[in-house]
């Protein structure tokens, strides 16, 4: 269905009782962009005889009140037209109530009589429901924000003393965004330092930018690779050390140097150094077997390696005079 001007009139959930106040405000929006609103609020206009001078006169339907300089739109035709969208946004139910109305206003009055009061069984589940609100994964600002303001708005719609704060609703903000990501900590952080978390729309621009910026980055931002840092020493490889090494290059003997750092030609120095690995791995074999061997405290009838006895005192003074 269309209006007037051509625009496709939004779709509107029918009344069922419990969703009268998001329902309400549709239906009113709804006639005011179509210029009905008027009628349903004041009434329609209807001619009536003085019984002096016969002359004719229009009051509003159940009031002495006279048509103002908006009578044109408070007519039997534009009435008709506002009860039938009302009628049609209602469910079967509902419409039993009003069906037999006359008119637009006693349509309206009636099903906000019936189901006003319904929406004030609700205010502890919405008050439970904005001071609670975890956002899901992969819910953006936008949508936050959204979800937050909505239910402030039928919280105070229900009861306009319960109707929450604007830094009740930032404090909710930060706290979804903590926990969709831990790059929105310092941000927010920031932001309650500088002071600027005091503008409900100041404070989801900010998000909202830094949002764009994370998506952008991949979330490999600095802020998360700090996070991300560890404070382990870093193991830096042999011969790379600060200290500069201070002993003799097994491959040309040189001072000053490494092996892995001679400048020599490598394959005669791996050579080299694989020949003295085999020499040194004999020379450790035979010097483990001999200690194991003489420490050995088993049985005694273990085989024990015969050792040759010591040359005296003397002799080993007259071997060294004699050189």
């Amino acid at each position: 269905m269309e209006t007037d001007f051509g625009i496709e009139r939004p779709r509107i959930v029918k009344l069922t009782g419990v969703n009268y106040r998001p329902w309400s405000l549709q239906v009113k929006r709804l006639l005011q962009s179509i210029e009905l609103w008027t009628v349903v609020e004041l009434g329609a206009l209807v001619a009536t005889a003085t019984p002096a001078t016969r002359s004719k006169d229009t009051v509003a339907t159940g009031s002495q009140e006279s048509g103002g300089p908006d009578k044109g739109n408070r007519t039997g035709l534009q009435d008709a037209k506002a009860a039938t969208i009302i009628m049609a946004a209602c469910s079967q139910p509902v419409l039993q109530h009003i069906l037999l109305l006359e008119t637009a206003k006693q349509q309206w009055d009636t099903l906000k009589e019936l189901f006003l009061p319904v929406g004030a069984q609700q205010l502890s589940t919405k008050l439970q429901a904005f001071a609670g609100y975890r956002a899901p994964e992969g819910t953006t600002v936008a949508e936050i924000a959204i979800a937050l303001t909505t239910l402030q708005y039928e919280i105070g719609s229900i009861d306009p003393k319960e109707k929450p704060s604007n830094s009740m609703k930032i404090g909710l903000l930060f706290q979804a965004l903590r926990g969709l990501h831990p790059l929105y900590g310092p941000l927010i952080l920031q932001l309650e330092l500088s002071g600027a978390n005091k503008e409900w729309e100041a404070v989801v621009a900010h998000v909202t930018e830094f949002e764009r910026q994370i998506k952008l980055s991949g979330g490999t931002t600095a802020v998360e690779t700090a996070l991300k840092a560890s404070d382990r020493p870093v193991r830096k490889p042999n011969g790379q050390g600060s200290r500069p090494f201070k002993g003799y290059c097994n491959n040309c003997g040189r001072f000053g140097h490494r092996q892995s750092e001679c400048p020599e030609d490598s394959d005669s120095g791996d050579s080299d150094s694989a020949e003295d690995s085999k020499d040194l791995g004999s020379g450790s074999a035979e010097s483990t077997e001999r200690s194991v061997l003489e420490n050995d405290q088993g049985p005694q009838e273990a085989p024990v390696k015969p050792v040759k006895p010591r040359q005296p005192v003397e002799q080993v003074g007259l071997a060294t005079s004699a050189w």
